[in-house]
């Protein structure tokens, strides 16, 4: 009898015990290492706290609100582990270790995962063995002791594949394993859609296979999992599906950039197989072989129920990964769980000592793997903690009562703009990291004009300078010889190398403690004389309670006989923090008057926008006026803000020169880190263009907001307005189409397509528009001629 209780419940105990042993050493080597944060490290723990922060103002009932949560994962890096990851920072500290927590769960249905599949494909040894394996894998073991979405992806993908196998062959209850097949499916996919790419052939296999049985309850059960898989990650896929593809092809091409072996050659078929024994370790590799080996002389020996499914997901799962241009380790983890099962049967089938060996130079290997040794493949680093917290609570000390943005001139391991702009979200989101000189030889003298802070990393070193582009080589010295610039602070680094923090002399916004009850503009301060067509440059000083100011849009207009010349923008460019007390803000801004002002003396009206209730009102402006003149000497103005500079860009919008429009945007929103502007500019543009209904510039600039906001409904609506004061552009037609098709609405889109291919019949983006809407309706020869 207590061996039966055994068999039905001591397996669990085991599992539980391997869990809490892996689980013990993982959180013993995170408290140890001092690792400085990693791109990808960075960019997922920023994203983690940024969740938290959404999360932590709920609002279930408003689409808006949701709509919101799904955006903050625009990539193809879903929103599933950072909305695992946002209670666990908030229960346990903001930090790297706590949101690596994840991986606990991840590894808890990892191990519950192989057993499972070990157990029902061979046996009860099998299952045991394959909970071992999976965590003393070296690849696995890596990745649980880091800051990375594969290891869940991996979990994820061996629990939806064991359930789909387990539905395959279950013998009653098949509609359970269906459901959980779907939330492991839907979970996996909100991680990251490739993982679909390692079930296809599963999926496939297991369709085909209950057409032949003529299964056709259980057929429709498989149809049913799919369709609640995609379901889960449709609001998510359906919101950003354009950047999900973008990014995932640009992160495609990194392949060949890093000098990855081209796909179709042998050495490209060979990557991974090469790679086997440092991703499953040597012991783990080689004596299993023995085991199956061993197998072979045992008679009666079954074969195993289901072992073709393993196959088939090994093999053609392994041919899929090697037709990837870009590799790394990381892109097969999600083949391990079922390798691990593999393996697995190898030591089970081997006699003890053999299996039990394996088991204990596997663990011997990755302890030195994992600890500061040398040749570590995964070491801990124990030294003194790199000082880039400093650098960012030097940037909050002095810059009281603002959110600011650094721009980071470094692209290392250990220092580099994804681990500033995660130790910013820790320090309350006060600071942002931005990267720059990446690229972008063009824009670096705006670059150094832009921003207030810098942070500078400098070395002598050439192994070192080989991680620097020419561009931010030339960046630097640009921002060293900047009279605007001064030293703040400056750090010896570990490696030898140098950082050095830099702020602008006279900043862009500034903000005090003071007293005041209610927001008013008690200064202006702009050149007498200026020259339309150049920047103006304007110092607003603005006074109130911070909470006030930080919600308020100024509207402001300079006018002179009926025309304006608009500066619309939040007070303090939406980076003051809503704190209690009061405060004087200073702005110091460049306004971009069109060269077609006319000459004369222009006075300033102002509007107050709340952008909470939508209230607004005129208070009084100080008796200040700007005159234009022709020849006009140009003074020295700062770069012209965000919301200024995309409202500009209403008139190569209109003449459908995208490149230029797309290219400036992205560099403004290398300056604005939340992409505030986009909210003022939404706020402030509606409001204007509700009272100039015929101003196309207000339109067409409201227009690329919406869409920069992905909100196709809102761009839909204005392009109506658009196409009918502007009939004959053809651009105007064929943005309409495009927002109707990324609403995934085909036969909406092809009137205004149509019209636009008649008003310009040569161009070949809109017939293959045209061609993309007869796709969604299902017209496969007309999107085959226009599309070929």
């Amino acid at each position: 009898m207590l061996r039966d209780w055994w068999k039905d419940r001591g397996d669990g105990f085991v599992l539980l015990l391997l869990w809490l042993v892996a689980a013990l050493v993982d959180r013993l080597w995170f408290a140890l290492d001092n690792t400085p944060l990693g791109w990808d490290q960075g960019d997922h723990l920023t994203r983690a706290l940024t969740y938290l922060q959404h999360l932590q103002q709920p609002d279930l009932l408003s689409g808006s609100w949701w709509r919101q949560l799904w955006l903050l994962s625009p990539t193809y890096r879903g929103p599933f582990f950072y909305l695992l990851a946002s209670p666990l920072l908030a229960l346990f500290g903001r930090g790297p270790d706590q949101a690596a927590l994840v991986n606990l769960m991840a590894s808890a249905l990892l191990v519950v995962s192989v057993y499972a599949l070990g157990r029902r494909v061979f046996d009860r040894a099998t299952g045991l063995w394959a909970a071992a394996v999976a965590l003393l894998v070296p690849a696995f073991a890596y990745n649980r002791t880091d800051l990375l979405l594969d290891y869940t992806l991996s979990a994820l993908v061996g629990a939806a594949f064991t359930t789909l196998v387990l539905w395959r062959f279950a013998e009653r209850g098949y509609w359970r394993w269906a459901l959980l097949f779907a939330l492991a499916l839907g979970a996996a996919i909100l991680t990251k859609p490739t993982a679909l790419l390692f079930l296809l052939l599963p999926l496939g296999w297991a369709a085909g296979g209950t057409l032949v049985r003529r299964q056709w309850g259980r057929l429709g059960e498989l149809v049913m999992a799919c369709v609640l898989a995609v379901g889960i990650a449709l609001p998510w896929l359906s919101t950003n599906w354009l950047t999900i593809l973008t990014s995932g092809d640009q992160a495609n091409r990194i392949g060949a950039f890093e000098g990855d072996p081209t796909v179709g050659t042998l050495a490209a078929w060979l990557y991974y197989p090469v790679r086997a024994g440092d991703l499953l370790g040597w012991p783990l590799l080689v004596l299993p072989l023995v085991g199956w080996l061993w197998s072979l002389r045992v008679r009666g020996n079954r074969r195993a129920t289901g072992a073709s499914w393993l196959a088939l997901f090994l093999v053609g799962n392994g041919v899929l990964v090697s037709l990837i241009a870009n590799k790394d380790d990381r892109y097969v983890l999600p083949l391990l769980p079922v390798g691990a099962v593999v393996l697995a049967r190898g030591l089970s089938r081997a006699p003890w000592p053999l299996g039990g060996g394996a088991a204990m130079v596997a663990a011997g290997v990755l302890a030195t793997n994992l600890l500061p040794v040398a040749g570590a493949k995964h070491p801990l680093q124990a030294g003194p903690p790199w000082p880039l917290a400093e650098a960012v609570d030097e940037v909050v000390r002095r810059s009281p009562h603002l959110r600011t943005n650094v721009g980071v001139v470094a692209h290392t391991p250990q220092v580099n703009v994804f681990a500033i702009d995660a130790l910013g979200a820790i320090a309350d989101f006060r600071v942002y990291g931005r990267g720059l000189g990446m690229g972008n030889f063009d824009q670096l003298d705006q670059d150094v004009r832009a921003l207030d802070w810098y942070l500078v990393q400098k070395t002598d070193d050439p192994k070192l300078l080989f991680s620097f582009g020419k561009d931010q080589i030339a960046l630097i010295r640009r921002i060293e010889a900047s009279p605007a610039l001064a030293e703040a602070r400056r750090w010896t680094l570990p490696d030898g190398s140098t950082l050095v923090l830099y702020r602008r002399q006279s900043t862009s916004v500034e903000a005090a403690s003071v007293a005041a009850d209610r927001v008013r503009l008690v200064g202006i301060d702009v050149p007498a004389v200026v020259r339309p067509g150049v920047p103006v440059p304007v110092t607003y000083t603005w006074q109130g309670p911070a909470a006030a100011l930080a919600d308020t849009i100024a509207l402001v207009e300079w006018s002179k006989d009926g025309t304006s010349i608009f500066h619309d923008h939040a007070i303090g460019l939406g980076r003051l923090v809503a704190e209690p007390g009061a405060l004087s803000a200073v702005e110091r801004l460049a306004m971009l008057p069109p060269t077609s002002a006319g000459a004369g003396e222009y006075r300033p009206r102002v509007l107050l926008l709340a952008r909470g209730s939508g209230t607004v009102r005129e208070i009084a402006a100080p008796s200040v006026s700007v005159r234009f003149v022709a020849d006009a000497l140009p003074p020295a103005a700062p770069e012209p803000d965000p919301a200024s500079v995309l409202r500009a860009l209403a008139g190569p919008l209109r003449r459908g020169e995208l490149d230029p429009v797309f290219r400036e945007v992205g560099r403004i929103n290398q300056y604005d880190p939340t992409q505030d502007y986009l909210n003022q500019l939404e706020a402030s543009l509606g409001w204007r263009l509700a009272r100039r209904p015929t101003d196309l510039d207000l339109a067409y600039a409201l227009t690329l907001v919406h869409v920069l906001h992905k909100d196709a409904d809102r761009a839909a609506a204005v392009l109506e307005q658009v196409t009918r004061r502007d009939p004959h552009n053809p651009h105007a037609w064929s943005y309409l189409g495009f927002v109707h098709l990324y609403a995934f609405r085909g036969a909406a889109a092809e009137a205004p397509l149509r019209r636009a291919e008649t008003l310009d019949p040569r161009s070949d983006t809109i017939r293959k528009l045209l061609g993309v809407a007869a796709l969604m309706q299902g017209r496969l020869p007309e999107a085959w001629e226009r599309l070929r």
